[in-house]
């Protein structure tokens, strides 16, 4: 396309099953820490919302993977100093 400015960069494929298959396996992980904290009374609650946003985050990479690897761009943010 003629006068496209593209900015940040891509990734392969592959990087992005791989991180799709490292968020399925570490989510239930980190899902299961927070039932058993219970900090306020709903971890149970706490683990199914987690588990949703994990299904949905793994289902978004893979989507990406399969589909939109050449036009989804990384653009790094920088942290502000002094924060």
């Amino acid at each position: 396309m003629k006068g496209l400015i593209r900015i940040g960069y891509t990734v392969d494929k592959e990087r992005w099953k791989q991180a799709a298959e490292d968020l399925q396996e570490c989510g239930p992980v980190l899902a299961e820490m927070l039932r058993r904290m219970n900090a306020d009374g709903r971890g149970q609650e706490d683990y199914d919302d987690f588990m949703a946003d994990i299904t949905l985050a793994v289902l978004a990479l893979s989507h990406v993977a399969e589909f939109e690897a050449d036009n989804v761009r990384i653009i790094p943010i920088r942290e502000k100093e002094n924060q």
